[in-house]
């Protein structure tokens, strides 16, 4: 619940966070461009503050192209084409401040009296230059003389006025920005301050809350290692206290670690067999080839095998081994005597030779009266060429007459019985059988079979007539 908790305090803060710096982002931006930005208003001014300039300009172009072309006796081109161009400018200059005399904004009044004066001098000047391209330099240039500051005073006198005016009205947009850039940095301060509040209450949280995973993770490792250490005691107890006997070995078959198991199975202390080799548990005749093949052992599962190795003493035991890779490259093997088993095995595969060689026919049924296992007597006393023609027959297809139908009730219901019969061979032959039967039970007293000894008394009945006779 408590993380949940803290990882809804740092969602809601990254959100609060964006949206605040967002908001401060495009709030910031608005002001520092309506700031920054030029109005309609100032636009239109400084059309006419650069108009104005320009105007000056072409004035003084055309000053200065009137009295070298009227005292120059060769009437020098160049000067004409330069007053001509100067004149042409003039003229498109004074076009654009009679455009801007229609706004509002600016003083409509002054611009017209500066056209006025601007066209007279225009006019003066080509009068002038015309007078002068006709052959009369001093009727011109006094003409220029008597007349020119009619105009060109003027005109300098309204320039002067509408400039001041246009100065003025850029400074009252400049202190208007001014104002507005104010209030932008105050409101730019402000968002950061509020911005900067936000940002450190949150990672002081994610700070706390890293202190808190720090101290938890402290708390982990203690914990680990705690449990590493238990892990480690719980498998040191298993690998002390197993009653079979575990080894670790290396690839060249020198034991580094075994445990009190090797005492019970070899008879050895541990001290001297952590200074053996495991080749010296084998007899020579079996180090012939050696059996321990490490590169079968698989990297995932472990290799069963069994062998018979050489104790203290000299004396044999059979051992089973259950080998596996460990991650270090070593080898861990798990030994478990089997020597009473492989006794019983023996003993076992014994008493199966004897019963397929006994004189006696011996055979073996289920609880109906199924033919399971016939031994080779049993199979010569019935003329079958092998087990296999026996086993699968019913005990009723065996014998001649009911007298087997009473054999089996009495093996179901008494669990024994004996006697003689007639035997049916598979040839259909007829041969008289001398029987002892009885049913074998399970570990849990429950019947699992039928077992029985069978002879074949066919000459010794015929001995006993030649007898009786």
């Amino acid at each position: 619940m408590k993380q949940n908790k803290s990882n809804t305090f740092i969602f809601i803060g990254f959100a609060v966070t964006a949206i605040t710096l967002l908001t401060f982002y495009f709030v910031t931006y608005s002001s520092l461009k309506t700031t920054v930005s030029e109005s309609k208003e100032e636009q239109f001014v400084l059309k006419m503050m650069r108009h104005l300039d320009n105007l000056q300009s072409y004035e003084s172009d055309i000053e200065s192209t009137e009295r070298p072309y009227i005292i120059s006796e060769e009437k020098d081109k160049r000067i004409l084409r330069k007053f001509k161009e100067a004149t042409l400018n003039y003229t498109k200059e004074l076009g654009e401040l009679r455009k801007l005399s229609d706004s509002a904004q600016l003083p409509k009044k002054e611009i017209l009296q500066l056209l006025t004066l601007g066209e007279k001098k225009l006019s003066f000047s080509t009068e002038i230059i015309g007078l002068s391209s006709i052959g009369e330099p001093r009727a011109a240039i006094a003409a220029l003389l008597d007349r020119e500051d009619l105009f060109d005073t003027p005109f300098r006198d309204q320039y002067i006025k509408l400039s001041d005016i246009g100065r003025g009205l850029l400074r009252s947009f400049q202190e208007e920005h001014d104002a507005n850039a104010k209030s932008t940095f105050f409101l730019f301060g402000l968002l950061s301050l509020l911005a900067i509040l936000i940002i450190g209450l949150l990672y002081y949280r994610i700070w706390v809350r890293a202190k808190s995973i720090e101290t938890l993770s402290e708390e982990l490792k203690i914990a680990n290692v705690q449990l590493e250490k238990h892990i480690e005691d719980q498998n040191n107890s298993l690998f002390e206290n197993a009653h079979d006997l575990i080894g670790i070995v290396n690839d060249k078959g020198e034991i580094i670690k075994v445990n009190s198991g090797v005492e019970i199975l070899f008879g050895y202390t541990r001290e001297e067999v952590l200074k053996m080799n495991i080749k010296d548990f084998l007899f020579p005749e079996d180090l012939v080839n050696d059996p321990f093949e490490f590169d079968k052992v698989p990297t995932v599962g472990s290799l069963l095998t069994e062998s018979r190795y050489r104790k203290n003493d000299g004396t044999t035991v059979y051992a089973e081994m259950n080998s596996s890779r460990l991650p270090d490259g070593t080898f861990m093997a798990i030994l478990r005597d089997i020597t009473d088993r492989r006794q019983k095995e023996t003993e076992l595969r014994m008493r199966e030779y004897a019963m397929e060689k006994a004189m006696s026919g011996i055979g073996m049924t289920d609880m109906s009266g199924t033919i399971t296992y016939a031994n080779e007597a049993l199979i010569k006393m019935w003329g079958a060429g092998s087990a296999d023609e026996l086993i699968g027959k019913k005990l009723t297809d065996c014998f001649d007459g009911p007298r087997v139908l009473k054999t089996i009730e009495d093996l179901q219901t008494k669990g024994f019985s004996s006697g003689e019969d007639i035997g049916k061979r598979i040839d259909g032959s007829l041969f008289a059988v001398d029987f002892t039967a009885n049913v074998v039970l399970d570990f849990n007293g429950r019947p699992l079979c039928m077992f029985g000894s069978f002879v074949d008394i066919t000459e010794i009945k015929k001995q006993r007539k030649e007898v009786y006779r």
